[in-house]
């Protein structure tokens, strides 16, 4: 844990707190009691349509949790890792947890929900947007870490004697790093470890960041590839220049808002294995775009192993494995 450069076991730890951000703390949208009262009235309804009754049923399962026993839940994984919740951030959409041990604090993000819209609308919203720093960065998670920036301020002002790590999965990535851009940190910002995390931002807004960015990718995981990067948009605009009368402006505006991304941090890439078998990954350093293509050749990649690979669970399951090996 002394170590701000990278290191398998606070990568492993790191996974833990990213994964736990994902509890849910928040208010749900069904709360329990109106779930109960539509579950009676479903009930009462003999002649009620199946097919609706066991949609809106399945609407309460999803929707309908008691979010003070999830957040008494999330107090006790974090002691099993000798840690303490600190703040829950929760403000439409974007959620983060704060996390106190007794030598750093750690800020964890909130990936995508699949069943939330915002979180959806803020991976869609991808045209590049000028920062209030230099530079320019995808502008829906631009726009979900402005929401919740000047609480997560406030917070932190209290422990600025402790240095500061960042952490988040797949959207949760994303605003990590662009929180790593933005906290200044009394106690220093250590490192950002991110997982599954997409593009965020064109090279001159990576260019005036300092904190470091570990960014760790699972095998085919297919988020860490989106929004294309700056090649690929160049070769589609090239393109639609062709079509006569609005391909020169198709050309110029997809360049202008979509053609600057570019990756920033250190890589670590977790190498494919058979689920289950995640004592058998490897950690390499960094890894080129043919290599991971071989690997999804090999995997005969679909829509379900994208999912897998994406997982939280499967990153934290393998950087257990290797934090044992390596140590």
């Amino acid at each position: 844990m002394h170590r701000k450069a990278y290191s398998d076991r606070t990568a492993w730890l790191m996974a833990c707190f990213a994964e736990l951000a994902y509890m849910r703390f928040n208010p749900p949208v069904i709360t329990d009691s109106l779930g109960k009262k539509i579950e009676s009235i479903l009930s009462k309804g003999k002649n009620s349509d199946g097919v609706l009754k066991s949609a809106i049923q399945l609407a309460i399962d999803k929707f309908a949790y008691n979010h003070e026993e999830e957040k008494k839940l999330l107090e006790e994984q974090l002691n099993q890792l000798d840690a303490e919740l600190i703040k829950t951030f929760d403000a439409d959409g974007s959620q983060a947890i704060l996390i106190k041990t007794n030598e750093f604090v750690v800020l964890s993000f909130r990936g995508t929900e699949p069943t939330e819209l915002k979180d959806i609308k803020s991976d869609a919203d991808a045209a590049l947007t000028n920062c209030v720093t230099e530079g320019k960065v995808h502008s829906g998670f631009h726009s979900a870490y402005n929401i919740i920036e000047m609480e997560i301020n406030q917070s932190l002002k209290e422990f600025g004697e402790l240095p500061l790590f960042i952490t988040g999965h797949s959207l949760g990535g994303a605003l990590a790093t662009i929180a790593a851009k933005r906290i200044t940190h009394p106690g220093g910002n250590a490192a950002c470890y991110t997982f599954g995390a997409p593009r965020v931002s064109d090279d001159h807004w990576l260019m005036t960041m300092k904190t470091p960015i570990y960014r760790v990718v699972n095998s085919s995981d297919g988020v860490t590839m989106v929004p294309p990067p700056d090649f690929f948009i160049t070769s589609i605009s090239w393109v639609l220049g062709f079509i006569p009368a609005v391909g020169d402006k198709l050309k110029s505006t997809l360049r202008e808002k979509f053609g600057a991304y570019i990756h920033g941090g250190d890589m670590r890439f977790l190498t494919n294995v058979k689920a289950g078998e995640y004592s058998k990954a490897r950690l390499l350093t960094h890894v080129d775009i043919w290599y991971r293509f071989k690997g999804w050749a090999r995997k005969q990649f679909t829509w379900k192993k994208f999912g897998t690979d994406h997982s939280m669970s499967v990153y934290r399951a393998k950087l257990a494995f290797i934090a044992l090996k390596r140590n």
